[in-house]
């Protein structure tokens, strides 16, 4: 008897234990807080138990937090259900594409655009078509800075102290204040009910001395100096203001005290945005103080759109957009680098993840560049600016860092010798290089007419002189050997299209698997879609 009063009391607990963490998850979810909102659905050891709407929330909390591995087995169980929001397509599609399947990954972008429209996707798309035939910056050294934390670290520009003839980096970092305004410790941050951005200087050694704002509970995202003055201009939001207009990003000017590094006589800057009901933020300032560009977004922006004012008769002109740049869809976090060269983000063109960074000539607008890997990854990067002639910091949310944004330093290393690199890429391109799969329609052997995993190869084959093995599949509907020489026929397919970019016969292997290798098992039934994943050649590299 004892037992089983045990045991219902166990299952009561555990009971109890799951519904206070889905309670917990969902309330963090709510708030925008996705990844403790996924840290709590974990903590709950019952996800497989876990409602649709749930597992929607969970998805959705690993896909923002970039948690792609973790996502993935969620959306592919979400994707095979009935009336599943749009919005998983569109998820599958990064995920593919971070996986490297650009086709998938395009298909997946199709499907979302057939069902919902509110995300332009014309841009994710040519993105597939376009990253196979990016190559990596090879010789680039990527760090973390040494004081990111589990929250928000982000770099601005830089300041030229030319009193002491010294440049300082500006940095943004979070603190944590409780229920009662009280600030609290970095090791209790995570636990705050209130996070503020501050600003600081950072010197070449790393010291940051904090810069004080003679204004309360203000959370400061940006902050640009006008030269030859002591007048700065930064980006600030007011999160405990109860009128909602505040609680959007504006630009406000200041007056910067270098001997308590304060800044006062706090004020609206002209075009802060309060004058027309936008949200503005993130000014760059010139070398020469009469130029500024900065983001705007309102209702007459699409999205987020780069904005110029140039400093004419004593005052500042009225803004423009930049249309040299924008785009459709996000462009923002303008930065001056010297004079020659601006620095922003977006998500308007071609690139790997949410927010690339590209850079331009400053005094047109031209010559649009985007920097590829590791500069840029699969989530958002900004804020690049050079330090030096071959160093570089920028601000990024990619897996592997420490906190929700953090500061990385990149190095150009000019030291290493270029034949150690291909020496040791060689090697590890065997090892590192994921299994690519080129689908077929069902009972097809032809290709489409666009397959960037062929392009993408034929660059790796020629590069590293590998060769390469097509092993060809088919579903399960038909016999044995149809299947077999569908297989191969869709093998042969791939081979004849690299031979026909100057690869080599003896380079290519051809088998078939037909139906015996399945991806995924339909020996209890399957659907169409489930179908679709078998019918494909695997392109695998070998040695020589």
């Amino acid at each position: 008897m004892k037992k089983f009063i045990t045991f219902l009391l166990l299952l009561f607990f555990n009971s109890t234990t799951f519904s206070q963490y889905l309670e917990e998850a969902r309330g963090w979810f709510e708030k925008y807080e996705y990844k403790k909102s996924a840290e709590a659905y974990s903590k709950s050891n019952e996800i497989d138990n876990l409602s649709i709407d749930d597992l929607n929330r969970l998805a959705y909390s690993y896909f923002i937090i970039g948690e792609y591995k973790k996502c993935r087995p969620i959306v592919d169980s979400l994707i095979k259900r009935d009336n599943i929001p749009p919005l998983f397509f569109y998820i599958d599609g990064e995920l593919s594409k971070e996986e490297g399947n650009y086709l998938k990954a395009k298909e997946s972008f199709e499907k979302y655009m057939l069902l919902d429209t509110e995300v332009n996707i014309d841009t994710k798309i040519k993105s597939c078509k376009l990253m196979p035939l990016w190559e990596p910056i090879s010789n680039a050294v990527i760090n973390l800075k040494e004081y990111n934390s589990t929250k928000a670290e982000i770099n601005g520009s830089i300041y030229n102290d030319k009193k002491i003839e010294l440049n300082w980096n500006i940095v943004f970092k979070e603190s944590g204040y409780d229920s009662i305004k009280m600030s609290v410790n970095e090791e209790e941050i995570d636990n705050s009910e209130l996070l503020l951005l501050n600003a600081y200087l950072e010197n070449k050694n790393g010291d940051l001395i904090k810069i004080n704002f003679n204004e309360k509970f203000i959370s400061v995202s940006s902050l640009a100096f006008l030269p030859q003055k002591n007048e700065v201009l930064f980006t600030a939001t007011k999160l405990l203001e109860k009128e909602s207009v505040h609680k959007v990003p504006h630009i406000f000017s200041g007056i910067y005290n270098p001997v308590n590094q304060s800044v006062d006589s706090i004020k609206p800057w002209v075009y802060s945005g309060y004058e027309d009901s936008t949200s503005c933020a993130n000014p760059s300032i010139n070398s020469d103080g009469d130029l500024i560009i900065f983001s705007k977004l309102g209702s007459k922006t699409s999205n987020a759109d780069l904005y110029m004012t140039k400093f004419i008769d004593n005052k500042w002109s009225i803004p423009t957009p930049i249309d040299e740049l924008n785009t459709d869809l996000d462009d923002l976090f303008p930065v001056f680098i010297g004079d020659s060269l601006l620095s922003f983000s977006s998500n308007g063109y071609p690139g790997y993840g949410r927010l690339d960074i590209f850079y331009v000539n400053a005094e047109d607008f031209s010559n649009r560049k985007h920097f590829k890997s590791p500069i840029n990854s699969y989530m958002d990067d900004f804020n690049f600016i050079y330090t030096d002639v071959s160093k570089a910091i920028f601000t990024s949310n990619r897996m592997g860092g420490v906190g929700d944004d953090d500061i990385y330093t990149y190095e150009l290393n000019k030291k290493i010798d270029t034949n150690i690199i291909e020496t040791i890429d060689k090697d590890d391109i065997l090892e590192k290089w994921p299994l690519t799969k080129v689908y077929f329609s069902f009972d097809r052997f032809n290709l489409e007419n666009d397959i960037p995993e062929i392009d993408q190869l034929v660059s790796l084959i020629k590069r590293y002189n590998v060769n390469i093995l097509l092993e060809g599949h088919a579903d399960r509907r038909g016999s044995l050997k149809y299947n077999y020489d569908l297989g191969y026929k869709r093998a042969i397919s791939v081979k004849d299209a690299l031979q026909k970019r100057g690869i080599p016969s003896n380079q290519i292997q051809v088998i078939s698997k037909g139906k015996t290798e399945p991806f995924y098992d339909c020996s209890l039934g399957c659907s169409e879609d489930d179908h679709s994943k078998n019918r494909f050649v695997l392109l695998k590299l070998l040695k020589n």
